[in-house]
């Protein structure tokens, strides 16, 4: 995907504001009114604009007339919806980011790097059809992602022998993932997913710095 001068720019200032961090999800700051959405069932959808939103899929995947739900589970940085055509046929996931804090910036191009290391050693994760970082349908990062259906280890919990079963293969995984090999130390530099190879390094070149 090429990225234009406006999206680099956000890129590189979010690089910026991430050197500032340890751990992004435990340093940022939230007001308790967003925290509380994520005690909820389903919470953090009303400041997205559904229609616009879905019409900026329609024109990018060429799927039309989806209806967009909210999932049924909160999320912390973003708005995540089941997206379904009239038939049934078609089914996606739409993720929305819904903070525009400029330690976030570029999380969802580095979902999109992340998934296609991931699936490079194994692990099954769900493709990433389509992400646009440009603004220009909608105010915010937003990405299509295949819907995978199933059961959460959540929903097996009833079932032991299907529970660990399903925290085995996790497990699994997870390790996988844990063994792609990233340079450099500490977070993610989203400003490398424009032009780097391989996209994925972190921000600081030892761990001593970045300590």
């Amino acid at each position: 995907m090429t990225f234009g001068p406006s999206v680099r720019q956000r890129l590189d200032q979010a690089a910026s504001a991430r050197r500032g961090l340890f751990m992004v999800k435990s340093d940022l700051d939230e007001p308790d009114t967003y925290l509380r959405h994520l005690k909820q069932d389903v919470g953090g959808h009303d400041d997205i604009p559904i229609g616009p939103l879905a019409d900026a899929v329609a024109q990018a995947t060429g799927l039309t007339d989806l209806t967009l739900t909210p999932m049924p589970v909160p999320a912390t940085f973003h708005a995540a919806f089941s997206a379904e055509s009239p038939d049934g046929n078609n089914r996606v996931l739409v993720r929305a980011a819904r903070s525009a804090r400029p330690e976030l910036t570029g999380a969802m191009a580095l979902n999109k790097a992340i998934h296609a290391a991931c699936r490079d050693r194994g692990p099954r994760t769900p493709a990433i059809l389509h992400f646009d970082p440009s603004h220009d349908k909608v105010p915010f990062d937003y990405e299509v992602v295949e819907f995978v259906d199933g059961a959460t280890l959540a929903q097996r919990e009833g079932d032991e022998g299907a529970f660990c079963e399903g925290l085995e293969r996790a497990a699994e995984a997870l390790a996988q993932c844990h063994g792609i090999a990233v340079s450099g130390f500490g977070p993610l530099d989203p400003a490398a997913v424009v032009d780097s190879t391989p996209p994925l390094r972190g921000l600081f070149d030892s761990w001593g710095e970045y300590l």
